[in-house]
């Protein structure tokens, strides 16, 4: 027989960084960083670089449309798009510093950047590998975690994910698994939670993601925020 178990909310333990925000064009930076230089590049080369040999003559192309171009005489067209390209470098490298994808290192007087362990996966395989082990799995989703002081209320925003700790302690002998589901009031608001299953054995309190749904929600210490229903595996 099935059994039910209703899971509370302890604390939110961290903010899960959300790479949705990656375009081609940064995949590219990634790739480019991975294999010219092996996953460390000194930056001002690496600016240079992309600005003369990338970006730059994609934005003067950009600019070259008759009702642009005809204001621009070719000189000044050019300066014009390699100091866009150099801003837009700049950006791109400060937007995957933030996303942990890749770090600073400042050695003397030279900076470089160097990919994270997540960075190099997107570069050299386009994103996280999950046909291998598990464990492996969760190693990379933990590099996605930025650890908060631990938060018993928090305005979980639209399209946010965080990780909670739990109340309850789950239970599973090794022929079970649990199947696990957004709380009933949780669910109305598009609200998901993560891992859906937990295979047995297995005994602790679980450590869940939940995902913001549709509208900002406000979590709170001791509500319920998952239902955990344990079946027999053969009983699936």
């Amino acid at each position: 027989m099935a059994r039910v178990l209703k899971l509370r909310l302890r604390s939110v333990e961290a903010k899960i960084i959300d790479l949705r925000a990656l375009d081609p064009i940064d995949i590219e930076i990634l790739r480019f960083i991975e294999e010219k230089y092996g996953g460390t590049a000194p930056l001002g080369e690496l600016k240079s670089v992309a600005v003369v040999g990338g970006l730059a003559p994609r934005l003067r192309e950009l600019m070259s449309i008759p009702s642009v171009a005809e204001y621009l005489p070719p000189d000044i067209l050019s300066s014009v798009s390699t100091a866009l390209a150099e801003r837009e470098i700049d950006a791109r490298i400060a937007k995957l510093e933030s996303l942990n994808l890749l770090m600073k290192s400042v050695s003397g007087e030279e900076t470089r950047v160097v990919l994270t362990d997540v960075g190099k996966a997107v570069a050299s395989m386009g994103g996280i590998p999950t046909f291998r082990s598990d464990s492996e799995a969760l190693a990379f989703l933990h590099r996605l975690r930025m650890e908060l002081p631990p938060q018993s209320r928090y305005p979980l925003q639209s399209g946010e994910h965080v990780a909670i700790s739990t109340m309850d302690e789950l239970e599973l002998s090794s022929r079970e698994v649990a199947i696990l589901s957004p709380s009933p009031t949780l669910s109305l608001f598009g609200v998901s939670v993560s891992p859906r299953v937990i295979e047995g054995p297995f005994s602790d309190r679980p450590t869940l993601i939940v995902g913001g749904g549709y509208a900002p929600i406000v979590l709170e210490r001791g509500q319920v925020v998952a239902i955990a229903i344990a079946v027999k595996r053969d009983e699936l």
